[in-house]
């Protein structure tokens, strides 16, 4: 009972209080101060999205190339190794460029660069 009225008691204060103390909005501040940092991150996050796209380029490269090899002609068997070719190499290089993008995140969190999710 005696718990009952100290909680109503205190929810009571709370809301008594909490519309005085109520500050002004505040306009946001940047979590990083040094203007070098803060240069170098920006130059670290374009890089890293930059990186992204190539890697989403090259996805829809495999995707263009395995389907062409669908549609060309049993006859044409020099283009169809050449495409297969092509196809395994740009496999490897998405393969490389997700693992660079990848210890390239890393860096830039292991460097305090804030916005940076892994």
């Amino acid at each position: 009972m005696t718990h009952n009225l100290i909680f109503a008691a205190l929810l009571a204060l709370t809301a008594l209080v909490s519309p005085i103390n109520k500050l002004p909005a505040q306009t946001p501040v940047s979590v990083i101060n040094n203007p070098d940092l803060s240069y170098h991150c920006k130059q670290l996050l374009k890089e890293l999205d930059q990186k992204h796209q190539d890697i989403l380029k090259a996805k829809a490269l495999i995707v263009r190339n395995i389907k062409l090899q669908k549609d060309l002609p049993k006859r044409k068997k020099m283009s169809q190794a050449r495409m297969i070719t092509n196809l395994s190499r740009l496999k490897h290089e998405t393969e490389l460029s997700e693992l660079q993008y990848q210890r390239m995140k890393e860096g830039a969190i292991r460097k305090g660069c804030p916005g940076v999710i892994l």
